[in-house]
């Protein structure tokens, strides 16, 4: 009489030719759920430094938009024949000047209003530039649109006698000058 099938088999198995026993199997389950551990959590790893990295990338990028609207309207700002000096008026939380480079209106002068309140800066800008009340007051923030959140770090100041606005942003100061001062001379 022939073995059946599953006799040949048993037969294989106990000769030793092929087969893993139980421990072996185990061992390899556990290897392969280590390496699978160790690779989630690198990948884990580097996903959270490129969303920290894409976050101060943003963050740069906002810094320099701000920048760049502050110099391009400062740069721009107009000069007071009465008073002898740029329209610029320097509060440590707010900035008003009359500018010839608006951000909402289409073109000609306009006096721009930054203020700093609770670590977040407002903007607004009025056409009527010559209403004497803007240079005492100002606009409530109310009245304002929101420019940027979290510029707790942002302080404006004056550069001196010299007409210029000193920005310090995230620990860095910037001297931004009007062009109406051209190379300490007032130029109309």
């Amino acid at each position: 009489m022939t073995p059946g099938p599953a006799r040949a088999r048993l037969a294989v198995f106990r000769s030793g030719e092929a087969g893993m026993t139980l421990i072996e199997i185990v061992v390899a389950v556990l290897l392969m759920a280590t390496v699978t551990v160790v690779m989630y959590q690198a990948m884990s790893a580097s996903i959270g430094f490129s969303d920290r990295g894409d976050a101060r990338l943003r963050g740069f990028g906002r810094e320099r938009a701000l920048l760049d609207l502050l110099h391009r309207q400062i740069h721009a700002a107009m000069y007071d024949e009465a008073e002898r000096k740029p329209w610029i008026a320097v509060e440590e939380d707010s900035l008003r000047l009359v500018t010839r480079e608006p951000l909402i209106a289409a073109r000609g002068p306009v006096m721009a209003f930054f203020r700093i309140d609770s670590g977040r800066l407002y903007y607004q800008e009025r056409r009527d530039y010559y209403n004497g009340d803007y240079r005492e007051h100002g606009l409530p923030v109310d009245r304002m649109r929101l420019l940027a959140e979290d510029v707790s770090g942002l302080v404006f100041g004056e550069t001196g006698d010299s007409g210029g606005v000193t920005v310090t942003l995230a620990g860095r100061e910037y001297d931004i000058y009007p062009r109406c001062l051209d190379s300490g001379r007032l130029t109309r």
